[in-house]
């Protein structure tokens, strides 16, 4: 299954959470179900069914499971040492867990249960608490492998939705867009079409609740609910004055995973799960693509196809394999027997076959295309996969929470794995596009696959294969509203730009004389990937031509043009670059980085390029130089536009070039040059705001059944006018909230000391309907979630630009004296060098009411101090309330780059963080690799 739901809930626990959280009761709260042995129940879940006990490290499990419970609550720091936990919770007195060197997992286990009840019986609300219950944990269970985690109840509920490829709701895609939740698409035969939905629909209300206020995700819960009752959506059309009013019976909906198309004689069909119903849908898609008569070759793309049911992908190799007892797959355990899984010899396709694949395709995925691969049947087409080998099973838990574990890992034919390596595929495909203003990006960026997971399992049976061809081609730009029409939600599905250059790819080669009686005799051989490898040689040869020539062309509109030249094979050593400068960039200006590549060689070298590696929190991540043409024994001029981030921090960065000719991008580059560049930075503006309630009634209160507008002040608090602001108030999953107009924007800015108020019409409702009847306003407060920040234009990149987020919580039934929220302000004065790599910080905190700062080195959280213990340093002129103190930790810097951030909360619940990139002693060289692009999530294949 896709596991981008437990990667979503895990960056929320152990991020989102940085400040204190202690607010009162809010309506909408509903207290955690008891779980008072969760450690305990997880150990044994773990020593019964995971599959590789060798992989429980009882001092990573619990070392790892306190590093995310710090990570996750500001407030909290761990120490250990010798045989204890020290815990510190707040500003509560220290707690002592007794940890003596873990042995066993049930030693680990034991210590993380011990944090985790005082954890349970600190200040915090209940929800909060379970929240830091299943970071804490989970914090270990990462530490096996990527894809063993806890589900919190929530969560858990969706996978199992969609894993299991249907659901009770509507049968409508959503999308938000500038906080505006509408119809995306009307799914046919569904209950939405039935009654009425339209495609473009803005969605006012759901049941009587504004949208306004609400994020995508509160709005799909609110859709979704048991088959045959009903929710009624207020709907905007274009069109109409008026609003549409619409009753709408809830059905079972099922998750389009497919869509096919047919062009000539040519079958395609895309699959972007294996879900409970994917072979259904896949069987009909193929039938359906036939009835215009047979395929001469047929593509199926698992591009965006992140995994799922085991079962499933088995099944569906078993449509294109026609011998009987061809291997499929097998699934293996430490110490037990390989289970081979083979076919039974009745395929549903026997045409030629193409798969497309990406570093999105994983898991299942994997197994159908290294399946048809391993056995001869299909030519793999994309990039290199996710590189996932590993089957999980799920355990559901007492409180609704689910555990899926890793239990076996599976293998392709032959016994080689897939783990750490991904799927080679046959035909390479390295896209270059073209931007909307005419330049050219010659690489995508790279995601991240399973080798990069620190506690990846480790491959012990690579399977190792060798790509036959290479293909640079070019995607020229599109909109928003061309993209769509390739999407999975499309009404009116198209393939896409890469899709399409395969099709017409087996189109070629179908045209070819012979195709057709050679591809019979290559079924009877059972060889037919290498019979369409054949085939595909002489299209393959045009195309890369013919997009070559793609290139060129939007190259020589470059202004200065760029000669791309001819493919060139060099000699080692041919390629040599240097750095012209340069040597400083201010933050906010646009700086050419120049170079010269020289050619010692006596060959004409062509369609040369550069790519920029270095950390990925580099505004300078994956920058790339074009060079294009250099004639024999001569050189090259050749720059990348650096658009230096307007709030960027002052720094160092440090990277490598290098180069590299188009078609040979998997190999070793043919020149590499590391470069040290200097960043200054520039003052910045800074957001605080204040808040007060109007109210009719004058009782200078807010009552359940009554309305009012919230008067939210966002002022520039910093040294300079910032860019466009775009403001957003959301609120809690609070259905007794309504609220007005939740969106604003401030186009020219806010100027250093100004302010802009917004309104924003709220109503506490006094009851709400459950199923079990009305439920009467009970809570003493209702929350909203503020949220401010700057806005770039497209080609400016917002990294570190100013933002603000905080929760607002407003008394009910109380007396509302507003209130002033000033977001702490953190700078950097000074890095005092010392001896042996240490350094001493120097930063500057601004607030009125600080409470906490700590210090993170890398993942690690380093120091945390009370704001009490800060050095006091004066108040801020012109407000007595906000005080100036310094925070002076030491650092031991690691080598190479260290990358560091200061946090401060304060006691109004605002968090604000600084973050310094200090660079150690050079690590030890390592050999370059270069890392083929990846497009998607990976995904867990569940038996």
């Amino acid at each position: 299954m896709d596991t981008r739901i437990s990667r979503a809930f895990l960056l929320l626990a152990l991020l989102v959470g940085m400040a204190m959280a202690l607010p009162p009761r809010v309506a909408a709260a509903e207290d955690p179900v008891p779980f008072p042995d969760m450690c305990k129940v997880c150990c044994d879940l773990l020593k019964k069914n995971y599959y590789d006990h060798n992989r429980f490290h009882p001092r990573i499990l619990v070392e790892r499971a306190l590093r995310a419970l710090e990570t996750a609550e500001m407030s909290i720091d761990t120490t250990w040492l010798a045989d204890t936990v020290v815990l510190h919770i707040g500003d509560a007195p220290r707690q002592k867990v007794n940890a003596p060197e873990p042995k066993t997992l049930e030693d680990a286990m034991d210590i993380i249960e011990q944090v985790r009840i005082r954890v349970d019986a600190a200040d915090f609300t209940p929800t909060r608490r379970r929240d830091l219950d299943y970071a804490l944990i989970n914090g270990a269970l990462l530490s096996l492998d990527p894809h063993t985690v806890l589900f919190p109840p929530e969560p858990a509920k969706e996978f199992g939705e969609e894993i299991q490829g249907e659901f009770f709701g509507i049968g409508a895609y959503l999308v938000q867009d500038e906080g505006i939740i509408s119809i995306d698409r009307v799914m046919p035969g569904w209950p939405a079409e039935h009654a009425g939905v339209e495609d473009g629909d803005i969605i006012l209300r759901i049941d009587g609740e504004r949208t306004a206020g609400l994020n995508l995700e509160q709005a799909v819960k609110r859709i979704k609910g048991p088959k045959g009752t009903t929710v009624t959506l207020t709907l905007e059309r274009k069109g109409l004055e008026q609003p549409v009013e619409l009753p709408i019976v809830r059905d079972r909906v099922q998750v389009i995973s497919t869509r096919s198309y047919r062009s000539g004689s040519i079958g395609y069909v895309r699959m972007d799960e294996f879900n409970a119903f994917s072979a259904q849908e896949l069987y009909r898609a193929m039938n359906d693509l036939q009835e215009a008569g047979p395929l001469d070759a047929f593509v199926i793309d698992l591009r965006f196809n992140g995994g799922g049911l085991l079962d499933s992908a088995k099944l569906i190799s078993n449509f294109y394999l026609s011998k009987k007892g061809q291997e499929l797959v097998r699934t293996v355990t430490i110490d037990g027997a390989p289970e081979v899984f083979k076919s039974s010899g009745h395929p549903v396709m026997d045409a030629p076959m193409m798969v497309m694949v990406s570093g999105g395709s994983a898991s299942a995925a994997e197994i159908l295309s290294g399946a048809l691969q391993r056995n001869d049947r299909a030519v793999v087409v994309g990039t290199t996969t996710f590189g996932k080998g590993s089957v999980q099973a799920i355990k559901p838990l007492r409180d609704g929470s689910k555990l899926k574990l890793t239990i076996q890992e599976y293998q392709l034919p032959g016994g080689v794995s897939i783990q750490d390596v991904g799927i080679t595929p046959d035909v390479r495909l390295v896209r270059h596009s073209v931007r909307e203003d005419g330049t050219v990006d010659i690489l995508p960026f790279t995601r991240e696959r399973e080798v990069d997971d620190e506690f990846a399992i480790q491959n012990t049976s690579k399977y190792q294969h060798e790509g036959t061809y290479e293909v640079g081609w070019l995607a020229t730009f599109q909109s928003k509203d061309d993209l769509k029409k390739s999407s999975i939600s499309a009404r009116e599905f198209t393939p896409d730009q890469e899709a399409t250059r395969v099709i017409d790819l087996l189109k070629a080669a179908a045209a070819r004389p012979g195709f057709a009686d050679g591809a019979a005799q290559a079924r009877k051989d059972a060889k037919q990937r290498q019979f369409l490898i054949e085939q595909l040689k002489e299209p393959v040869a045009k195309l890369i031509e013919t997009e070559a020539g793609a290139i060129a062309e939007a190259l020589a509109r470059r202004k200065p043009p760029t000669d791309w030249g001819s493919a060139s094979d060099l000699p080692a050593g041919a390629l040599s670059v240097s750095f012209d400068g340069p040597a400083t960039v201010e933050a906010g200006e646009t700086a050419s980085l120049s170079f010269t590549v020289k050619n010692a060689s006596g060959i004409d070298a062509g369609r040369l390029y550069g790519l920029i590696k270095a950390d990925k929190y580099s505004p300078l991540w994956e920058d790339e130089v074009v060079i294009g043409r250099i004639p024999p024994n001569g050189s090259a001029k050749a720059a990348t536009i650096f658009k230096t981030p307007p709030r960027v921090y002052s720094g160092e960065e440090r990277f490598t070039l290098e180069i590299y000719t188009d078609g040979t991008a998997s190999g070793a580059p043919l020149a590499t040059l590391p470069v040290t560049l200097k960043v200054h930075g520039a003052p910045r503006p800074h957001f605080s705001y204040s808040w007060k309630i109007e109210e009719p009634s004058g009782d200078g209160q807010l009552n359940p059944g009554e309305s009012g507008t919230v008067l939210l002040t966002l002022r520039n608090d910093g040294e300079v006018p910032s860019s466009k602001v775009k403001l957003y108030v959301f609120k809690s999953d609070d259905p007794y909230v309504q609220l007005g107009e939740v969106r604003f924007t401030m186009e020219n800015g806010i100027p250093k000391g100004g302010e802009v108020v917004s309104k924003v019409p709220i109503t506490v409702l006094k009851e709400v309907k459950r199923a079990t009847g009305p439920a009467p306003f009970s809570a003493d407060s209702v929350k909203l979630q503020i949220r401010a920040e700057e806005v770039f234009a497209d080609d400016v990149s917002g990294i570190y630009r100013s933002t603000l987020y905080n929760t607002l919580t407003i008394p009910v039934n109380q007396p509302i004296a507003g209130g002033n929220i000033v977001q702490p302000s953190l700078s950097l004065v000074d890095v005092e060098q010392l001896p042996d790599n240490r350094v001493k910080l120097h930063v500057k905190v601004i607030d009125d009411n600080p409470k906490f700062v700590a210090m993170f080195q890398d993942e690690d959280k380093v120091d945390l101090e009370s704001a009490s213990s800060l050095t006091p340093a004066g108040n801020v002129e012109g407000d007595a309330n906000v005080h100036v103190s310094l925070y002076e930790p030491f650092v031991n810097l690691k080598p190479g780059l260290n990358t560091l951030r200061v946090v401060v909360s304060d006691k109004d619940d605002v968090t604000e963080v600084l973050p310094i990139r200090l660079w150690g002693p050079q690590p030890t060289p390592s050999p370059i690799t270069q890392k083929p692009p990846a497009a998607a999530d990976p995904g867990t294949a569940v038996p």
